[in-house]
């Protein structure tokens, strides 16, 4: 499922369903799952729950993402990895 979704975009479970050729009960089932609960964010819209990919689709930095992933890695790693990068620069700079 999480193959189909592309980044910055929102799917209904529905669409989502016609996607993947899969029924809608099943597609309802995974994504209420809590492996899906740290990959897959999700919202109340006028067109009912909208579903996207962890962090992608409410625009640039309204919100970090924050979670833990199963693998234990999460966003804070490639945050950590621009602020050492900031470091040395400032660093060099002020020499």
């Amino acid at each position: 499922m999480l193959a189909v979704m592309r980044k910055g975009s929102e799917y209904t479970a529905e669409q989502l369903g016609r996607l993947l050729d899969a029924p809608l009960s099943s597609v309802r089932r995974v994504l209420g799952s809590d492996q899906a609960l740290t990959r897959v964010d999700k919202r109340a819209t006028e067109r009912g729950q909208v579903y996207s990919l962890a962090g992608t689709a409410r625009g640039f930095a309204r919100h970090q993402d924050l979670r833990v992933r199963p693998d234990l890695t999460s966003t804070l790693t490639g945050y950590t990895a621009t602020f050492e990068s900031q470091r040395a620069l400032a660093e060099l700079t002020r020499r």
